[in-house]
Parts: structure tokens; C-alpha cells; sequence
């Protein structure tokens, strides 16, 4: 039986929803991060990859197709219906 994902890092945004645990390949490659959509991002929607808590984050709608930390947390989006892989597309053409 696979563990309940619980956050490793302080996150203090209401908007977001966590989406499970990610060993960074990108920003923190090795380091295991929490993975979040927001619903509440400037402009709309985003994905967020923390990997500490005194602002150590990367986030971006736009960056969610090109980038393996943030790809992943929009692909769990996704699963969890949040979001549609029509909304990326879009984000990610801007």
C-alpha cells in the first residue's frame, strides 16, 4: 500500500490545491519538492514546484509544457481534473 503524500514545505496559499510529492529534475534536481495548482494565479490558473520554504518556488502556466517540474504538476492537474490538457496547450502557446 502506497503512503499518503503530505507536504514537506510551508505553503500558505488558500487557492492552492497539492497535488503530491516530486523529486525536482529541473530547478532542485534530487531534492523532493510539493507540487500545487493554483486557482488564483495573476492572470489566472498556474502550477507551482516548491522546493524550500523562504520563497524557494517556481511556478508559471506558461513554463508547464517545457519544463519536467512544472510539466508534472500540470499533468496531475489534469488527473485530477482541475484543469483540461486544452488549458496547458493554450497557456503554454502564449
Amino acid at each position: 500500500m502506497k503512503k499518503e503524500e503530505t507536504p514537506i514545505h510551508e505553503h500558505d496559499c488558500d487557492n492552492c490545491v497539492f497535488l503530491g510529492n516530486w523529486v525536482s529534475r529541473f530547478y532542485e534536481p534530487g531534492v523532493e519538492t510539493d507540487l500545487y495548482f493554483c486557482s488564483g494565479g495573476i492572470g489566472g490558473w498556474t502550477v507551482i514546484c516548491r522546493f524550500g520554504e523562504l520563497g524557494d518556488y517556481a511556478s508559471g502556466a506558461v513554463f508547464s509544457g517545457s519544463c519536467e517540474d512544472l510539466s508534472e504538476a500540470g499533468k496531475r492537474a489534469v488527473e485530477k481534473g482541475l484543469i483540461t490538457q486544452a488549458d496547458i496547450d493554450k497557456a503554454c502557446a502564449r
